[in-house]
């Protein structure tokens, strides 16, 4: 074997000994020379660059190109190839090639797909998810910007996709934008249009009939666009009370139409006509030649489709019409319990829910109507030809009126619950508001229209006026931006002083003046000085009255404020000046003797006049207001101004009595005698009358007990002055026998002692003296005596001792 490591022997020719490689001969060449050693290493670091220089580029053309052209995309969605299209604008996500401020053209051709997907869907659920989704493409897409010549495109589709999910309002703006812009699409963006504006929740069918007629008058309009449109045409002359024009549509229509269908427009059409129908023969006949539509319509519907459930529905409806209530029932039942949440069953409750009312069953109309209500809340959208959105609120805000003016308040608030997702929340809490306030203020009537007031009727009464009052305030709440809410803390104001919260009135009048300083300022001064006042606040509540008087002295309010301030100031003391606001109301003003005002200031002056001890005057003032409002059932202060009448003769009878007394000539004598004689008989005769009103009142208040009470006694009274001893022990015994277990017996009894002795029967009046000294011993120790007579228990042990033994 040879060695390959021995050296080249010598004598071997050069040219046949190996060449040495570029690498060795390099090497030598810059042995010993450092210049060249440098531009050998600058050659090699140039050559290693230029390599890795070449690979990158190589490298970069074998890798695979990006994904980055739209138009591929465009292009497949425009041959119908929505796959492709579809997966291509999925692969540019994926490759994440596609800029921010790209995006618009993919998401357009996401949209564009999703909106003809949509349009292939049979199931209406399906179709209506798929153009909810299509939509929310095509707005984000806009809103970053699609290829330009694809801007009409998109607004035409997004359009489009609001209609087919139930976005009317938002659908007729998009479209209408696309209509002259779009030549392509116009016949059909009218048919939207149509559609959108007969659905819409105030639908115009006017402005459907345009755009209707605007598809029939294209020629080249696809046939079933046409037929579709003929039989839009025929509901919508319909619903426009053109029932002969409606008629003569559907006598002319495509023979590529679902004749089931066309049976079931005209049956709806007939319906209508004969509703508006008043002669009986022509309109029984028309319900007859509906009724034969229908029947038709449910043949041929071989699946039992939405077609059958309005066919059924409407049957029942004729039946409603004919007033066979029975069978309309049975028929709206089958078809609520056979197609359940759908347009038709929501229809077939609604329809019950009148049946039910009508007849006077509120319990199952109620129960019809929550049905009704419970399904469409559970619906993501409602569209219904056969009762459309706008009648089914009429349907239920009628329920609620009709409740409301039967007085079933509750029945119409619980109906209110169920209406949030048809009216709104805001429309609904007004409903709720009003509906309390309607309540309370019936509740209220009821009680004053009996000859005594009902407590518990007020109590109810006041209790809803208290919960309207809350509604209205968290009304306003809602509504704080707009300009509605001044008004409705006005209301919630008002509700809440009818309801006699004194302390929330007070709160939201405070608000409402600062919020409002204008329209009502000078009533809402005066309620918050009354409600002040009611508080047992007087001199901020004279303050808001001074206010309303200085600042607002011709308003009408300004009456009652000069009343209202009358009463604080006479709170306060103050007779003097509660005397001049009272006359100010009653002299030298516009104010007239018919209004309340007048009316209660004379009371108010005639009562305050009796409490200063002016009875002359009081007489005079509270016996001109008992003649003028004898017949006036506002006047409830009569009762109350006869007792005053009688309290004033008694006490005015001191003065002549004590001259009486106090005169020396017998002439004077009779004529004081005889003066204060005349006005006791006065006395008694009006404490005889308002005895005679209370007692044949069925119910009174406690002011009324009271003042009965008193009568009894007073009467006894001023007959012991008059000498009619025997009649006095009459009516002091009928005191004695009513409230024998109360404190003020006592002094019955002790007065009925003194008229027995005048009738010189002592035994008798020891007899009664007893009768205290035992009465006396019943009552249990811890009672104040001095709170309801004149006397303490020691001082009543004392008298009465030692009166026994007189």
């Amino acid at each position: 074997m040879a060695d390959d490591s021995k050296p080249i022997e010598a004598g071997v020719d050069a040219a046949e000994q190996p060449r040495p490689s570029l690498l060795v001969r390099a090497r030598e060449w810059t042995a010993g020379s450092p210049l060249r050693r440098v531009l050998v290493g600058a050659g090699l670091l140039g050559l290693a660059g230029g390599t890795i220089a070449v690979w990158l580029v190589l490298a970069s053309l074998a890798a695979p190109q990006p994904v980055s052209r739209i138009e591929v995309a465009l292009e497949k969605l425009d041959e119908g190839d929505l796959e492709y299209a579809q997966n291509y604008v999925h692969k540019m996500q994926e490759a994440q090639t596609i800029l921010t401020q790209d995006y618009g053209g993919p998401l357009f051709v996401l949209g564009a797909v999703r909106a003809k997907q949509a349009a292939s869907q049979w199931a209406p659920e399906r179709r209506r998810r798929d153009y909810l989704v299509a939509a929310k493409y095509l707005e984000e897409a806009l809103s970053l910007g699609v290829p330009e010549d694809r801007e009409y495109q998109a607004y035409y589709l997004l359009g489009k996709s609001f209609i087919g999910s139930d976005q009317l309002d938002e659908g007729v703006d998009v479209l209408v934008k696309a209509l002259d812009a779009n030549p392509a699409h116009q016949t059909e963006i009218h048919s939207l249009l149509a559609t959108a504006q007969y659905f819409a929740a105030i639908p115009d069918y006017e402005e459907s009939l345009k755009h209707i007629q605007q598809v029939l008058a294209d020629p080249s309009a696809p046939e079933e666009l046409r037929g579709d449109a003929k039989l839009r045409l025929a509901r919508t002359l319909s619903r426009l009370d053109r029932h002969e024009e409606a008629e003569e549509t559907l006598t002319d229509l495509p023979q590529s139409l679902n004749p089931a269908q066309v049976r079931l427009t005209t049956g709806h059409v007939l319906i209508d006509s004969a509703v508006d129908t008043e002669e009986l023969k022509l309109r029984d006949e028309r319900l007859e030649r509906a009724e034969q539509q229908l029947i038709e319509a449910e043949r041929l519907d071989k699946l039992s489709t939405e077609i059958t459930a309005g066919s059924q529905f409407l049957r029942g409806r004729i039946s409603q019409l004919r007033r066979e209530y029975e069978e309309a029932i049975q028929r709206y039942t089958d078809v609520r319990k056979r197609f359940g949440m759908s347009p038709a069953g929501v229809a077939a409750s609604a329809a019950e829910g009148d049946i039910y009312r009508v007849v006077g069953n509120a319990t199952d109309a109620l129960t019809a109507y929550r049905r009704a209500m419970d399904a469409v809340d559970e619906m993501a959208f409602y569209q219904s030809d056969l009762l459309p959105i706008d009648e089914l609120k009429k349907t239920m805000l009628g329920a609620h009126a009709t409740f409301v003016e039967q007085g079933k308040y509750d029945e119409a608030l619980s109906l209110i619950e169920q209406l949030g997702p048809l009216i709104g929340e805001t429309y609904q809490l007004e409903l709720r508001a009003q509906t309390q306030q309607r309540w309370g203020e019936m509740l209220i009537e009821q009680s004053l229209a009996k000859s005594s007031p009902v407590p518990e009727l007020e109590r109810q009464g006041r209790q809803r006026l208290r919960e309207a009052g809350v509604s209205y305030e968290n009304l306003a709440t809602q509504r704080f931006a707009e300009i509605e809410y001044p008004e409705d803390l006005w209301r919630a104001a008002e509700a809440y002083y009818s309801g006699q919260s004194y302390t929330s009135a007070t709160r939201v009048l405070r608000d409402y003046i600062k919020n409002e300083p204008l329209r009502y300022n000078a009533q809402a001064l005066l309620r918050l000085g009354q409600s002040l006042l009611a508080l047992h606040q007087p001199e901020p509540a004279v303050e808001a009255f001074e206010e309303c008087i200085e600042f607002h002295p011709y308003d009408a309010a300004v009456y009652g404020a000069r009343l209202a301030a009358a009463r604080a100031h006479r709170e306060q003391g103050d007779f003097d000046r509660a005397e001049q606001l009272l006359k100010d109301n009653l002299i030298g003003g516009t104010l007239s003797p018919r209004s309340p005002e007048w009316r209660d200031s004379k009371f108010e002056l005639g009562s305050l006049l009796h409490e200063v001890g002016r009875h002359t005057d009081a007489i005079d003032h509270l016996e001109e207001a008992i003649d003028r409002y004898e017949d006036d059932p506002g006047a409830r202060q009569l009762r109350t101004a006869r007792y005053l009448v009688a309290e004033s003769y008694r006490n005015a009878a001191e003065e002549p009595r004590q001259r009486y007394i106090d005169a020396k000539a017998v002439n004077e004598r009779e004529k004081n005698e005889q003066e204060f004689r005349a006005l006791l008989k006065n006395a008694l005769q009006h404490y005889d009358t308002v005895q005679r009103e209370i007692s044949r009142s069925s119910v009174s208040n406690p002011t009324e007990q009271a003042m009965l009470r008193n009568c009894y006694m007073l009467k006894g009274s001023v007959l012991f002055d008059l000498g009619r001893y025997r009649e006095a022990v009459e009516e002091y015994s009928n005191v004695s026998a009513l409230y024998q277990n109360e404190p003020f017996v006592l002094e019955t009894l002790l007065q009925i002692s003194y008229c027995w002795r005048r009738l010189g029967e002592p035994e008798k009046a020891r007899g009664n003296i007893d009768q205290a000294i035992l009465a006396l011993n019943r009552l249990p120790d811890d009672v104040d005596l001095l709170a309801s007579t004149t006397r303490s228990r020691a001082e009543w042990d004392a008298i009465l001792s030692e009166i026994r033994n007189w």
